[in-house]
């Protein structure tokens, strides 16, 4: 269904209309299609939609939109797209699930922190710092 002008977003759900939560999941398995748990944007039911349809989708528990332009469209999620989103959010369709991205850092390990850098801030600490402070400006 790409083209010049966007389908109707009613349109372009009904090719789903009685389909299974799992058939659908299988759909997006055929096209290689892998997408981000608990997300509106980056689930893959949604980036399937962009991929075949024009616009950008978002796939909400109540509400599917699509902005393409300046046209926004909104329709009621249906229950069979709700529930594959659900299952798949919850963990049933784990090879529908993309890797984590490159860019997190792993975790170091702590170190021990340098005398003055750290450590707990005590009356003392704060003391001297004070005094430090005052005798460089006291010297001006």
């Amino acid at each position: 269904m790409t083209g010049t002008a966007p389908a109707d977003l009613s349109t372009v759900l009904e090719q789903f209309r009685g389909k299974s939560p799992d058939d659908i999941a299988d759909m997006v398995r055929k096209r290689g299609i892998k997408g981000r748990a608990g997300t509106t944007y980056g689930c893959p039911f949604a980036m399937m939609l962009n991929g075949a349809f024009t616009g950008n989708y978002i796939i909400g528990r109540k509400y599917i939109v699509r902005r393409s332009g300046n046209v926004i469209d909104k329709v009621h999620t249906p229950a069979n797209i709700k529930a594959m989103v659900r299952k798949f959010d919850l963990g049933h369709y784990p090879e529908l699930i993309a890797p984590p991205p490159r860019c997190l850092l792993k975790s170091r390990p702590k170190r021990k922190p340098r005398p003055g850098h750290g450590g707990p801030v005590t009356p003392k600490v704060v003391k001297n710092h004070l005094a430090k402070l005052v005798d460089r400006f006291s010297n001006d």
